[in-house]
């Protein structure tokens, strides 16, 4: 649903719903989609993904509060569920770490 989906309120939601779900069901709540999961939040943390890419390519709205709103949200839900992942999934959140980190840090810069 993260991948296709160009709404960035329902990837948010889907970040604090996969962020609950870990948090109660610990490492082993992704099984063989902990992978999935993690590429998902690279695209979202290098504003690769498809709801990310809707928002910035709609010119008509460029600037729209609503659009700010949105990502602003999906941005800390993002940063929430990286942080449970991390917590709970250990070495295996870490290996990703260098793809994420960087991203994440030039995005509160510009905050």
């Amino acid at each position: 649903l993260m991948a296709k989906q160009k709404s960035a309120d329902v990837v948010a939601a889907c970040c604090a719903a996969l962020e609950s779900f870990a948090a109660h069901f610990g490492p082993g709540a992704f099984g063989d989609t902990f992978d999935t999961v993690m590429e998902q939040c690279i695209a979202l943390a290098t504003e690769q993904s498809a709801c990310q890419r809707h928002l910035a390519g709609d010119e008509e709205d460029a600037g729209d509060d609503d659009d700010a709103q949105s990502d602003e949200q999906l941005f800390e839900n993002l940063c929430d569920l990286l942080g449970v992942l991390a917590q709970t999934c250990g070495s295996a959140a870490g290996r990703f770490a260098p793809f994420i980190l960087g991203p994440l840090v030039e995005r509160m810069h510009r905050r």
